[in-house]
């Protein structure tokens, strides 16, 4: 994904690549929005899920297999075996905690670029979103993915070319084939975090 940490330059490229481009800066400011909207989704998630995981007790061997079983019957893209579902204590809050210092970090990111009433909203935004859990699917099969090829095309990091190729389609989570975006959805999907 593309990194935060060259925003600066990016902000900088982008203002000169938007007079070019003919993007207004309405326009510009909303995929602004809708892209950090989903790097914040993303690390939330991640913080969120590693909590939940660390709630819990490990799993023993029997437990392992069964998961394991249940996983490579469902998601045929990707094979597991009960080692990888077995884990100790400090290790699953350690997981958590790496998560944490990233959402953190994320956050004061993009305080630097939206200003502390800008985060807050925004993480209010992801927070909701998130909660409800109407779009997850979909941001986790394509939506993320299309808004970074998107967010790095209108900054000029790809050609328009390079942005169909690799980042417009969705990659079913169960059987790992791409098919076509319908443009449809992400029109629902960017309304929907737009009023959020």
């Amino acid at each position: 994904m593309f990194c935060f940490a060259n925003i600066r330059k990016v902000i900088i490229f982008a203002n000169s690549f938007i007079k070019n481009m003919k993007i207004s800066n309405r326009n510009y400011n909303r995929i602004e929005w809708i892209y950090l909207f989903c790097w914040l989704y993303t690390a939330h998630r991640d913080f969120d899920l590693a909590k939940r995981i660390a709630k819990h007790n490990p799993l023993n061997w029997k437990q392992a297999e069964s998961l394991s079983d249940f996983c490579n019957q469902i998601i045929v893209t990707n094979k597991t075996n009960p080692q990888e579902f077995i884990s100790e204590e400090n290790e699953v809050s350690d997981n958590a905690i790496d998560k944490y210092l990233v959402l953190k970090d994320y956050i004061k990111k993009v305080e630097l670029r939206l200003g502390a009433k800008g985060k807050n909203e925004l993480y209010k935004s992801v927070k909701a979103f998130y909660k409800k859990k109407t779009y997850c699917y979909q941001m986790d099969s394509f939506y993320t993915i299309l808004i970074t090829g998107f967010f790095m095309y209108a900054n000029g990091m790809i050609t328009f070319q390079d942005f169909l190729n690799n980042y417009c389609f969705e990659v079913s989570l169960f059987t790992g084939k791409k098919s076509p975006i319908k443009l449809k959805y992400v029109i629902k999907i960017s309304n929907h975090i737009l009023k959020c």
